[in-house]
């Protein structure tokens, strides 16, 4: 599945694929493929007909760097602190991005791990940079316009959410108004 190439571990939350696969075509261009980005929800990463748990374990076993996005949708995954944990504790290096969500409203364990918001295009710079540390490459760090593309992505997530949650939230006043009703 995956050659000699250092492997990126994206953890994430299925609903998060769009701005996330802006990111990984970024990197997999701006490193000529040098490395391998494992994403779950890409389409590319699981080949179909393939057990995914068991891919993700692979993923898992051999990967180098792991970037944990936390966003809206990942906040309340269970698969995020899980994939996580794992690759901490083989002593890999986790880095968590914040992506919508403030990383200092986050809880330990995951609170505890340094990490930084995606809130600008100087923050793209980190994901590069933390590749060329934990790689031991040297691509460049400045990407013009990532920064607004991943969020241009992220903003169509965000705003489907908000808007299923305002949905919720209507449906919650029209059903506890029909209760005074009785």
């Amino acid at each position: 599945l995956y050659m000699e190439k250092p492997v990126i571990f994206f953890s994430h939350a299925h609903k998060d694929k769009e701005p996330l696969l802006v990111l990984k075509n970024a990197i997999l261009k701006a490193t000529g493929k040098t490395v391998q980005v494992f994403s779950s929800s890409d389409g590319q990463s699981i080949p179909f007909g393939k057990n995914w748990v068991a891919e993700l374990g692979d993923a898992l076993e051999i990967c180098k760097l792991m970037f944990v996005f936390v966003t809206p949708n990942s906040i309340s995954s269970n698969w995020i602190y899980f994939e996580a944990g794992h690759a901490y504790a083989k002593g890999i290096k986790v880095v968590p991005i914040g992506l919508g969500i403030d990383l200092n409203s986050i809880n330990p364990p995951l609170g505890h791990l340094q990490g930084f918001n995606l809130n600008s295009q100087e923050t793209t710079k980190n994901i590069f940079r933390i590749i060329n540390d934990t790689c031991n490459t040297e691509f460049s760090e400045n990407y013009p316009e990532l920064y607004e593309r991943v969020i241009s992505a992220s903003d169509t997530i965000l705003k489907s959410s908000l808007s299923g949650m305002i949905e919720d939230a209507k449906l919650k006043v029209s059903v506890s108004d029909n209760y005074d009703l009785i």
